[in-house]
């Protein structure tokens, strides 16, 4: 395999866009992730550069001419990230309710209903944004905490009024200039941050599309407390140990903390280095606003209640999936907790299940355990339990953990090859793990050594002699000192009478059923006993013949700022250099990118969205091996696309403009002058282009080129480039025009 930092696909893939999904079953036996469905929307579809002249009709007085050009490449560009990073959903039934919701607030209202489109985007933080350009998001982790519609209702009523009063124009000015290359989560919370004063008028203006809509007065309020705790899981039941432990699996009290940590709320806090307002001043102002109104509807629910549990169980599902990508395999057991207690025995959650231990398993491995599991002293309320014994436990331990939760899945599901094939992976981190050794383990259960060994401590109490039945009598017999050393043995956790139960060895019964079992020690020793340097590196691909290529991103930046029309033109000529040169090479491309971005329809925005969620999901495991969170979407695209690889490429055009002055320098001051001027030429163009190729199916880069220069990128410079890149990805000449 090329080892490579995948740091560079990771940061790139936060410019990129897509989405990703399938339909819904029967939630009670299975869940198919969460796709966009329908005609797709023109905001998706339109040209950055597009919306950016179409938008220079609108007044802004308070702006230059000037002003407003960079204004609106900073929102537009901004925007676009979110809507082409496949986290977006439309027409699915996440959405199609948000909407419902929404039209039911803006029943009277229809000028301000034909303005605005609303959105659902996968992230598990907890918010909701509007732009100035009427669209609204809520994210799927607002979905999953609320309780009632209703509280969906004001926190819509509050993003309507930032559109409606004009606070987006003023919020954007200030919270723009920041690096782009964050997290989606820690943007999502930046685009939807105002002003202290903007926030307080939201919150009494969206009281008047609440109180018009008829819901309850009393969930207005509850709806600040779903903000307030949203940074917890969306329920709060103290974990079982029994959820862990099983028949086989016995993990001691000892694992687990005496108490959980408390939950810390002060709606008071210091807001004085905030864009928002404190808790308790927002639900001071609006209770303060509430005197104006009287005859409040009671509706907890108007759309409907049955609609509002379904859509908050998907988004709790969908989380499940978002934590995968994130690889937050702490959440998800304790999140997998919640669930089953009401889906039990569900497919989707036990595959969930045995996920997440085998990344647990490849994190721990991979010395990036840390990045999965938090210190627990930051977590708190119930999740705190998980978060503790995953930290407390060894190394040995987690593995042995995972095997057994892996196992188990298996036998609740025999028959399902994407569990089966986890199981695989995780005896083999069992074979390469030298500290693991199958002879250390007991056949014997953990109940059943801890009852064998209480009696073989009151037996051991007197290690001279035993009482044997003869016939009717019972007679007592001398112990040799044979006999005595046969009885130690006889029972390898107890020695000494002033012996304790070694419960830290509680890991070694917990595989009591496989030690005996032929077809699992077979493939234990298949790993095992493999020669690490015969092992296989992946070569570098030398015969590409067919390649997956996604969307590019190819930044176009003047003095610090990015230039979105030209931006958006090197991307379309990079992907027609790449093309035309490929097909020199007789290499097929297979385009999944945005190069024809008007044409495209939801089934292209599903499918390239499953890809980029592979990539960002593949860029956090660094150069360990991984599960893919969306493997049966992933062998769907497989089928059609063959044996292509999947091409990324990410480059950068940095252009500082000759000053008058250098100019000035060489015509006043030669022949020192030309030489500054000519270098001055040269440098005043950068370009930093790399390409990644990785396998579809296992995720590995198995090939990584990276390319710095100071030319133009103009067609014939791009061209060269390509053709450089082709000819070491092929292993062959390109034919002859």
């Amino acid at each position: 395999m090329v080892k490579i930092s995948l740091k560079i696909i990771g940061v790139a893939l936060l410019l990129l866009s897509v989405n990703q999904g399938l339909g819904q079953t029967d939630l009670f036996t299975d869940y198919k992730p969460l796709v966009s469905a329908g005609k797709i929307s023109d905001v998706f579809t339109q040209k950055t550069y597009t919306k950016i002249e179409n938008d220079l009709s609108k007044d802004r007085g308070s702006m230059s001419e000037d002003e407003e050009l960079i204004f609106l490449e900073r929102i537009h560009f901004s925007i676009d990230e979110l809507l082409h990073s496949g986290l977006v959903l439309y027409g699915d039934k996440t959405t199609e309710y948000v909407r419902k919701v929404a039209n039911n607030l803006l029943k009277d209202k229809r000028k301000v209903k034909r303005q605005l489109e609303f959105f659902v985007i996968k992230s598990n933080v907890t918010n909701a944004l509007s732009t100035d350009q009427g669209l609204i998001f809520v994210t799927l982790g607002l979905l999953s905490q609320l309780e009632n519609e209703a509280q969906l209702a004001y926190v819509l009523s509050h993003e309507i009024a930032h559109f409606t009063e004009e606070h987006i124009e003023e919020s954007y000015k200030d919270r723009l200039d920041t690096d782009s290359g964050t997290s989606y989560d820690d943007r999502i919370t930046r685009m939807s941050n105002h002003s202290k004063d903007n926030e307080l008028d939201a919150d009494k203006i969206g009281i008047d599309l609440f109180h018009k809509a008829g819901y309850a007065e009393s969930e207005l309020l509850s709806a600040f407390d779903v903000m307030t705790y949203s940074y917890l899981p969306f329920d709060e039941e103290p974990l079982s140990q029994d959820y862990i432990n099983g028949d086989l699996l016995f993990i001691p009290k000892r694992y687990y903390p005496e108490k959980v940590n408390e939950i810390k709320v002060d709606e008071d806090y210091d807001d004085s280095k905030s864009s928002h307002p404190n808790i308790r001043k927002r639900k001071d102002a609006v209770v303060d606003e509430l005197a104006n109104y009287s005859g409040w509807g009671d509706k907890k629910f108007i759309v409907g209640k049955e609609e509002f549990m379904e859509v908050r169980n998907l988004a709790r599902f969908e989380s499940i999936r978002v934590d995968m990508l994130n690889h937050e395999f702490a959440d998800i057991v304790y999140k997998l907790f919640l669930l089953e207690r009401d889906f039990p025995n569900n497919l989707y959650l036990t595959r969930m299940k045995a996920q997440a231990w085998l990344g647990l398993t490849r994190f721990k491995i991979n010395g990036r355990y840390s990045k999965a599991v938090s210190n627990p002293s930051k977590i708190e309320g119930e999740s705190h339990a998980v978060y503790y014994m995953l930290k407390k436990i060894s190394k040995i331990q987690l593995l042995t953990i995972s095997m057994r939760m892996i196992e188990d899945a298996q036998k609740i599901f025999p028959n399902d090859d994407i569990i089966a094939q986890i199981r695989e992976q995780m005896i083999q981190h069992l074979g390469e793990y030298s500290r693991f050794k199958i002879a250390e383990y007991s056949e014997t259960t953990y109940q059943d050594a801890l009852t064998s060994f209480e009696k073989s401590k009151a037996k051991l109490s007197d290690t001279t002699s035993i009482d044997t039945e003869q016939g009717d009598t019972t007679a007592t017999v001398e112990l040799s000192k044979y006999d005595k050393i046969k009885r130690k043995q006889d029972v390898k956790t107890a020695v000494t009478e002033d012996e304790e139960f070694d419960q830290k060895k509680f890991h070694l019964f917990a595989l009591s059923d496989l030690i005996g079992d032929e077809e699992f020690k077979r493939k234990y020793r298949k790993y095992k006993d493999a020669d690490e340097e015969i092992v296989e590196e992946v070569a570098k691909i030398s015969n590409l013949k067919e390649m997956v290529l996604l969307e590019p991103v190819f930044i176009s930046i003047e003095r610090g700022n990015v230039k979105v029309k030209k931006s958006e033109e090197l991307e379309s000529r990079l992907i027609a250099s790449l093309k035309k040169t490929a097909s020199r090479f007789d290499v097929t491309i297979y385009d999944q990118s945005n190069s024809d971005i008007e044409n495209q329809n939801t089934e292209q925005y599903n499918s390239k969205a499953i890809l980029l969620d592979f990539l960002r999901q593949r860029a956090d495991y660094g150069d360990g091996t991984m599960f893919p969170v969306d493997y049966i979407e992933l062998e769907k695209l497989q089928k059609e696309f063959g044996d292509a690889k999947m091409m990324f490429i990410y480059g950068e055009h940095y252009r500082n403009p000759i000053k008058p002055a250098a100019a000035v320098v060489g015509i006043l001051f030669p022949p020192f002058g030309i030489p500054y001027f000519i270098a001055k030429l040269v440098t005043g163009n950068q370009i930093n282009i790399s390409y990644s190729v990785l396998d579809l199916k296992s995720g590995d880069v198995e090939n990584f080129v990276d390319y710095d220069f100071n030319m133009k990128p103009k067609e014939s410079v791009l061209d060269a480039v390509n053709y450089k890149v082709m000819t070491e990805l092929s292993g062959s000449k390109a034919k002859r025009k």
